[in-house]
């Protein structure tokens, strides 16, 4: 996993040593401290996986906790391990990053542990309760024993039988070349992933607004609302969730059963959730090579046996790798593409308007 390094001064020489004995990690860059403006600059010049957050890291102009709220909601795909140099320090965040989405908290800089939380994303608050301060702070904590996916460059372990049959169950249609132009109200898109943090409501907000601004569509999108979503877009949670709110036209909704109009286009994060009801999906995918095996699995255990028509969006990804990725997929029939986070969650990127076009070709709503 390729590690941007966030923390003070004063603990950076200790992290930095500890990553360097990670088997799972490498630094790609680092900072002693952070502005608003950080995240987007780390996204530019890095495009990490993932951040690598020490609780003595300097702010300026902005909190730790909202620092790492920016990153979850602009960059949603980007993990965020935070680490606490001991039992109080835990105890003083533990909370507030459990309230932003942020579980993964080591506490001591230890490799393993390290190691461990990037193996075993957390995408839950643990039935752990924050504690009062520990008078061993030097016990050594012990970890499971490490696994790490054998990944050979190429999805060899998908089977390909029938996964080409356009004899689709629910309502997903395959979209092909020789699809016309339909007419039809409330097409829904679905936006999943096959592990938590992938993306999905970042992406559902990107192709709603991308509907909206160049295809003219009537848009509403369907995401659970949070308390991060609200403070990002400045919104009370309790309205949000009883009537919705409208950001340039397009209508966010905490569930499906508050729709109360007919629109062109409903667009559904739906995080982890297989949408049968949809007839577009996007599945968001990692390229990281320790994701393979999980996309791998999930291809042959849910998207073969249920018959989905998906279409595979990797990010972030570089060129070359996605090139050698879809070289595997093209032979099952399946549809891939790259896609790109943007800063605004309310102006598409431009790099994406191609990809999304040819997604939804065939559901063109006059």
């Amino acid at each position: 996993m390729n590690i941007v390094l966030i923390t003070g001064k004063r603990s950076m020489r200790n992290l930095d040593t500890v990553l360097k004995k990670s088997e799972q990690a490498v630094t790609v860059g680092k900072y002693t401290s952070v502005r608003p403006n950080t995240a987007t600059e780390i996204y530019e010049k890095y495009r990490p996986h993932g951040i690598l957050v020490g609780d003595d890291t300097v702010t300026k102009c902005v909190s730790l906790i909202d620092f790492l709220s920016i990153i979850k909601m602009r960059y949603g795909y980007m993990r965020i391990i935070f680490m606490c140099s001991n039992d109080s320090s835990f105890n003083k965040y533990a909370s507030a990053l459990y309230s932003i989405g942020v579980y993964d908290i080591v506490v001591g800089y230890d490799p393993a542990a390290i190691d461990y939380a990037i193996l075993n994303p957390k995408t839950e608050t643990p039935d752990i309760p924050v504690t009062e301060d520990s008078s061993d702070e030097n016990k050594e904590l012990s970890y499971p024993d490490r696994k790490v996916h054998e990944y050979p460059g190429n999805f060899v372990g998908i089977n390909y039988k029938d996964v080409s049959d356009n004899s689709y169950s629910m309502q997903t249609v395959r979209l092909t070349e020789n699809y016309e132009r339909i007419q039809r109200g409330n097409v829904i898109i679905s936006v999943f992933g096959y592990n938590s943090r992938c993306g999905s409501t970042y992406t559902a907000f990107d192709i709603a607004f991308y509907l909206h601004k160049y295809e003219r569509a009537k848009v509403c999108i369907v995401t659970a609302v949070t308390a991060g979503l609200c403070k990002y877009f400045n919104v009370d949670e309790t309205t949000v969730n009883e009537n919705g709110f409208n950001i340039d036209d397009v209508i966010i909704y905490s569930c499906f059963d508050k729709i109360s109009d007919t629109f062109d286009y409903i667009v559904c994060d739906d995080g982890i959730t297989l949408n049968h009801n949809a007839y577009i999906h996007l599945l968001l995918c990692s390229a990281a090579d320790w994701d393979m095996p999980m996309l791998t699995d999930y291809i042959n255990n849910v998207i073969i046996p249920n018959k989905m028509d998906v279409n595979l969006c990797f990010f972030p990804v570089t060129v070359n790798k996605f090139v050698a990725i879809n070289k595997q997929l093209i032979k099952s029939g399946f549809n891939a593409y790259m896609l790109e986070p943007s800063d605004n969650w309310m102006a598409t990127n431009a790099n994406n308007n191609n990809v999304y076009s040819n997604i939804l070709k065939a559901y063109i709503v006059y």
